[in-house]
């Protein structure tokens, strides 16, 4: 049998940048984790598995391909049952700059024959232009190694973006649990609809605000950190954890803005009283504690407040919490003009 791949010149994605990556000055594990690898002996087993899956994490490059090829291996299981869709949890996500410069699906790869996974990306011929491209890894999978090939050269983008990235730190909403590609969490397209680079920091149900997650998040220098913890929070639990963590951020970074993100509304809270009323509370805690922060001197706290992120006809979610990819989009589109409004007053 042929070698399919016999002309193909194979680039480790490395060597493109991972401008979608935080504390790159520090070592890690394996090179698309989340967190550095000093924060292990420092976080639950939970939350350090959490963030070795590189949600949000992505490589961009440019050329003028009439193919692209895709070469990556899954160091963890991938998620199993029926109802699983492989191509977020697992497999990859092309994106491209279009001929206004915005950033534009191109195609996805789901994986075959884990874990080490191979193919075209997208199924078929590229129209062999110059241009930009984007891959997004895993949202659930860890990746220890990606190649990106082409019969064509290749390169890192000629004009990087050198702007601060932001730093989004949130739930399995943020991570991208629910979606169906993994350029499709609400978090990836806000930074695709802002053209900056984002730290997608979102750990599937374990927001639990640790003072160790606000101390790494300090060593950060983002233009701006968005804290959107309370789907994993009650309001007792937001009183008892998340002052200190923003004490310990603003001690940090004095200068940095903080935008905190009010809760989603339940898909089907208008049939549930005890959800609207958990709504509420959420948010009126979380409006009590920006205001005695507020009160103590701390500086640059604000809030991002919404009726209803994913929409008010229910038809945004899997299961009344986790976002479909209208409701990722929704939101996306709601938080985009808050966090854009508050980069020009920086």
């Amino acid at each position: 049998m042929s070698d399919p791949y016999a002309d193909v010149t194979w680039y480790d994605a490395r060597e493109f940048g991972r401008p979608s990556l935080g504390w790159l000055n520090e070592e890690r594990e394996q090179p698309f984790d989340r967190f550095p690898a000093s924060m292990q002996e420092q976080i639950s087993e939970d939350l350090w598995g959490l963030s070795n899956k590189p949600a949000g994490v992505y490589v961009d490059f440019c050329g003028a391909p009439d193919r692209l090829f895709a070469k990556w291996n899954l160091t963890s299981p991938m998620p199993q049952g029926d109802k699983i869709n492989r191509t977020p949890q697992s497999g990859l996500d092309l994106y491209g700059r279009d001929t206004c410069d915005n950033w534009h699906w191109a195609g996805s790869r789901s994986p075959w024959n884990p874990p080490f996974c191979d193919g075209s990306l997208p199924y078929g011929d590229l129209d062999g232009q110059e241009r930009d491209y984007r891959v997004y890894l895993p949202i659930s999978t860890r990746v220890d190694q990606l190649w990106i090939g082409s019969r064509t050269p290749l390169r890192p983008v000629l004009n990087p973006d050198l702007r601060k990235p932001i730093a989004y730190y949130g739930t399995s909403i943020v991570h991208g649990a629910g979606v169906s590609r993994p350029g499709m969490p609400h978090a990836c397209q806000m930074g695709r609809m802002l053209d900056r680079h984002l730290l997608n920091l979102g750990f599937a149900g374990r927001a639990w605000c640790e003072p160790a997650v606000a101390t790494a998040l300090g060593r950060l220098d983002p233009v701006l950190y968005l804290v959107d913890c309370l789907p994993n929070n009650t309001p007792e639990q937001l009183r008892d954890r998340l002052p200190e963590f923003l004490r310990i951020l603003r001690a940090a970074k004095p200068e940095t803005p903080v935008l905190l993100v009010e809760d989603r509304r339940f898909g089907g809270s208008r049939f549930q009283p005890f959800r609207q009323t958990e709504y509420r509370e959420k948010n009126r805690m979380l409006h009590r504690i920006v205001q005695e922060l507020q009160g103590e001197g701390l500086s640059g706290l604000t809030l991002a407040t919404h009726p209803d992120w994913f929409g008010e006809d229910g038809e945004g979610t899997i299961d009344g919490s986790h976002p479909t990819d209208l409701g990722a989009w929704r939101m996306a589109q709601a938080l985009e003009p808050k966090v854009r409004a508050l980069l020009e007053r920086i």
